[in-house]
């Protein structure tokens, strides 16, 4: 799993410190996760639970980081072409292009957030990034839902 995962960053040619960029922000979930299985079960299934939850959000990071959001489009499309008829495709389809519009947004709020509150001597505050981040995200999000009614699509 996470050789394999290694092997494609690798092959896509992504340098290591874009894997650490994406398991920096979760990294204290991580720590909470192992240190749970390791109180509940023992340490080596604490380590096989990290490490599976590692190689998950690596090859998440992997394929958003190179795939085109129009190429997902495509994909899910394809594979919702014999869903029955009443399937909403099309906004299946628009829900994931958002979803991975998001991420990389979301990112950038957290790094903005991040350098404002080190400027503010609030850098080790969970609550003053959480905070601002969720009512950004939210912002964006009405922004647009604001965007799609506009349109009309439904």
């Amino acid at each position: 799993g996470l050789a394999l995962v290694a092997i494609a960053f690798w092959i896509a040619r992504l340098a290591p410190r874009l894997a650490w960029q994406a398991i920096r922000p979760v990294m204290p979930i991580l720590v909470a996760i192992f240190l749970v299985q390791l109180y509940f079960a023992n340490i080596e299934l604490a380590v096989f639970v990290t490490l599976r939850f590692i190689t998950l959000i690596l090859a998440a990071s992997l394929v958003t980081m190179t795939t085109k959001t129009s190429e997902f489009v495509e994909a899910i499309m394809a594979a919702l072409k014999h869903a029955p008829s009443w399937v909403p495709r099309r906004q299946i389809a628009l829900a994931f292009a958002l979803a991975f519009r998001f991420i990389p947004r979301i990112r950038g709020h957290v790094a903005d957030i991040r350098t404002a509150q080190a400027a503010r001597g609030l850098d080790r505050n969970i609550r003053a990034l959480i905070v601002p981040l969720i009512l950004r995200t939210l912002r964006d999000a009405d922004d647009i839902a604001n965007a799609i009614d506009a349109r009309s699509v439904d």
